[in-house]
């Protein structure tokens, strides 16, 4: 087994664990009113600012042969493809929820919502092999802190909306999600991951941006500036390190 898988599947591992443990952690995350919620935001916007943002200003190819300019403003439309996707799922799901009697539709539309977070899971861990062997084991290691983070936020969101429903099956198939992305990255290899990983990362970004702004965020009645500020200082210093490192 080479260095890289070896990391890549300690990433995945952590991942997988913050799922199916999540529920146990919730105490951490509290309401939105606690300076613990306000931290863990703070790291997350950190990281979508400082680099799922950069990432996708940066030049090169989306898909296919694009100059510098036409890439950087495809991958922006990417993003806002992946953000009005899940904006719309969520809509969709909460009026589905709130005007449907029949129980066999209303799980429907609850077991949809698990497979699109399993997806969208999926697509997290497709990227792990690419950030491994690009950036190597230290930026990965943020980048599965910042996504971990993120993961255990949204599982205590998606838990309150889903009160009794949302349990150890969901975060198996949310689990599954993860697994099965990174084994399909290792098996189609890095000519797939090259391909794949701007397009990949754009529409991702969209989705976190939305659920940031949207599930992590307090409401400035309920925020907390100062650790949220410290979360994202933390963040920032653990970037800086670790690209000097590398």
């Amino acid at each position: 087994m080479t260095n890289a898988t070896l990391w890549t599947v300690l990433a995945t591992s952590l991942l997988v664990s913050i799922h199916l443990l999540a529920g146990r952690f919730h105490f951490l995350v509290g309401s939105r009113r606690s300076r613990v919620h306000s931290f863990l935001a703070g790291i997350t916007t950190a990281y979508l600012f400082l680099k799922l943002l950069p990432e996708l200003g940066a030049p090169g190819e989306v898909v296919g042969e694009e100059p510098e300019a036409g890439g950087r403003r495809l991958a922006f439309a990417i993003a806002l493809l992946g953000f009005v996707v899940f904006y719309a799922a969520e809509v969709w799901a909460h009026r589905r929820r709130t005007s449907e009697t029949i129980r066999r539709k209303t799980d429907r539309v609850y077991h949809l919502l698990l497979v699109t977070f399993a997806l969208f899971n999926a697509g997290l861990a497709f990227l792990l092999p690419h950030q491994v062997a690009t950036h190597g084991p230290w930026i990965t290691g943020v980048y599965v802190l910042a996504i971990g983070v993120h993961l255990l936020v949204l599982d205590h969101a998606i838990a309150e909306v889903h009160r009794g429903r949302y349990g150890a099956h969901a975060r198996v198939t949310h689990s599954a999600g993860l697994l099965g992305g990174v084994a399909l990255a290792i098996v189609l290899g890095p000519e797939a991951w090259d391909r794949a990983v701007r397009p990949l990362i754009a529409f991702l970004g969209g989705a976190i941006a939305l659920q940031v702004f949207r599930e992590e965020i307090p409401a400035y009645k309920q925020g907390r500036p100062v650790p949220f500020a410290m979360g994202a200082g933390l963040l920032a210093g653990l970037l800086l390190l670790v690209e000097r490192i590398n």
